[in-house]
């Protein structure tokens, strides 16, 4: 514990960053509060693609108690992590009888860089979190079969539904219970199989429900996924045992071919892997089930190394859990050693002479790789510069350049990004920043350049429309609002600003219907419902006018608009109280 503290300590007071905390913690509603509605939300939507209901609701909880301060999402993953470095000491011990080897391996994995993104990023809290609850499922199902203990069996299939909640990356634990089965020498009779049989139903119903939120994987070649799965396999192991250069991004723009060297090699080498695992095991060696370990928990992140059009080979949290696999094969083999070299009383020593400087040696890489994620401009200066093919780095890059104030830094970010490839978000960032810089006429193209690479670009038609809407030009404006409304119904800014075109155009029937749209998708947008308020009364219908008016001052008293609306009222002597 005081080893975690040490390394992250002063690295929990890092700020978000850019890289999907806005889109999971900071501008979550859902993550906001603990409220009933909230938790209905977090546990009937993805967020947008993975199911991770439980890690929504200790966002919920740190909200909670630090008001959205940084520091307390730091603070709770920073526990999970060393909560998981004392659960797999305990798994360790339990299946190699070897105190001293779990200890070293533990430590290990409490400072080893490759889990500084797991640990550091808020937004991987669903790693850390579900990783907690896998141990915890381990260890309790190995005591249920070896004190027959019914309690520690129901308890290991809670733990496995939570840790599902928290993140579906752990669904292969069944597998691994049959791994432990094998290690442990026990009898696949009829019994062995049936307590499996709800480990592998609940595993079957999440991974349907993760196969739901990632329906677009469908189409992919099953060779892609086996050659891109073998290069993410290869890499992991690279990182875990030369940790260097690490970068949130790892992309790849090159075919993805067996005819290349870059596919082909670590597809042999994993064929290797698993024939190596599979004679290990058949001896029922810890060497083997290490292996099998790493290699059944790391398949699912083979399905996240695809974003749309974006390839990636690995990414640094999903070896967290994984790596449990490397340090039992570090583990066995240090125990052997000990049982081979009992009497000598130069092991010892030996072994720490070893040890202890690869542990201090990992902790000084974990506190330089800890420095990178100090803020979103450190963070993705350096993934743009380890990942220079990324147009994801660089976009990331001006857009954390451009939330610092540095626009004109930011605007070549962008640029650097689309030669490397057209993309409607890069777009739609720099369209943003030209207008922090007042450059209207270029925002212009920019966001013409989204939405004509991807029509449905709502967002993108709303700030065009709005642009527009800025220049006079009332058909362009009510062109692209009507485009983003069509493109997004449920989006209540569309509705809105569409109102507002229509009420400026006199068509104010049409205005009451798009205010009224607006609100039904977002109740508290108070501006419309003023908007409301006033075309209702333009064309004479004083008594709904008044009740929308009414309802906008009891929520915000001091708006405004609403406010001069009321003292016209008065003024007119056609105001109620009523």
């Amino acid at each position: 514990m005081i080893g975690g503290f040490a390394l992250y300590g002063a690295s929990l007071h890092h700020p978000f960053v850019e890289l999907d905390d806005s889109v999971l913690i900071y501008e979550n509603p859902a993550s906001q509060s603990f409220t009933w509605k909230n938790v209905k939300t977090v546990f009937t939507t993805y967020d947008p693609e993975l199911y991770i209901p439980l890690t929504l609701l200790t966002f919920q909880f740190d909200n909670l108690i630090g008001g959205g301060q940084p520091f307390v999402f730091h603070l709770h993953s920073l526990f999970y992590h060393i909560l998981n470095a004392w659960l797999m000491l305990v798994l360790l011990w339990m299946l190699t009888q070897s105190r001293m080897a779990s200890g070293i391996a533990a430590a290990i994995f409490l400072v080893h860089p490759l889990h500084v993104e797991a640990v550091l990023w808020a937004s991987a809290r669903k790693d850390v979190l579900s990783s907690a609850f896998f141990l915890g499922s381990i260890i309790l199902y190995l005591c249920s079969i070896r004190s027959k203990n019914r309690a520690a069996y129901f308890l290991s299939l809670l733990m496995f539904i939570l840790g599902l909640l928290a993140k579906v990356s752990i669904i292969g634990l069944p597998v691994i219970l049959l791994l432990i089965d094998w290690l442990e020498k026990r009898n696949f009779d009829k019994k062995c199989w049936i307590e499996k049989i709800p480990f592998f139903i609940i595993a079957l119903v999440f991974g349907l429900i993760a196969l739901h939120g990632k329906s677009h994987f469908s189409s992919l070649p099953f060779s892609t996924l086996a050659l891109i799965g073998a290069k993410d396999i290869i890499a992991s192991l690279q990182h875990f045992f030369w940790p260097l250069e690490l970068t949130p991004i790892y992309a790849w723009k090159d075919p993805i071919t067996i005819r290349s060297a870059a596919f082909f090699l670590p597809l042999i080498a994993t064929l290797f892997l698993l024939i190596g695992s599979a004679f290990s095991l058949w001896r029922r060696s810890f060497i083997g089930g290490g292996i099998l370990f790493f290699l059944v928990m790391l398949a699912p992140s083979f399905f996240n190394l695809i974003k749309g059009h974006d390839y990636y080979f690995t990414s640094d949290r999903y070896a967290y859990l994984p790596s449990i696999g490397i340090l039992l094969i570090l583990v066995t083999i240090l125990t052997y050693l000990h049982h081979r070299f009992t009497g000598q009383k130069i092991f010892l020593p030996l072994l720490g002479s070893v040890f202890m400087p690869i542990v201090f040696g990992l902790s000084f890489l974990t506190l330089r790789q800890a420095a990178i994620w100090k803020n979103s401009e450190t963070l993705s200066a350096h993934a743009a510069a380890q990942s220079p093919q990324s147009r994801v780095a660089h976009m990331w890059h001006g857009n954390a350049l451009r939330d610092g104030g540095k626009f004109e830094e930011a605007i070549l970010a962008y640029d650097a990004a689309l030669l490397l490839g057209n993309d409607e978000q890069i777009h739609y960032n720099k369209a943003l920043t030209l207008e922090s810089i007042g450059d209207i006429d270029a925002a212009q193209i920019s966001y013409e350049h989204a939405v004509l690479i991807r029509p449905s670009y709502a967002l993108a038609w709303i700030n065009l429309g709005r642009l527009f809407h800025a220049k006079g030009n009332l058909p362009r404006a009510h062109e692209a609002f009507e485009k983003a409304r069509s493109a997004d119904p449920t989006m209540a800014m569309a509705a809105y600003n569409l109102g507002v075109v229509q009420a400026e155009e006199g068509s104010y029937e049409a205005a009451i219907a798009s205010y009224q749209a607006a609100l039904k998708n977002n109740a508290s947008l108070h501006d419309a419902r003023v908007n409301l308020a006033s075309a209702l009364l333009t064309i004479g219908r004083l008594k709904e006018g008044m009740e929308e008016l009414k309802r906008v001052l009891v929520e915000e008293p001091e708006h405004p608009i609403a406010v001069m609306l009321r003292q016209q009222l008065q003024e007119r002597n056609v105001w109620t109280t009523e």
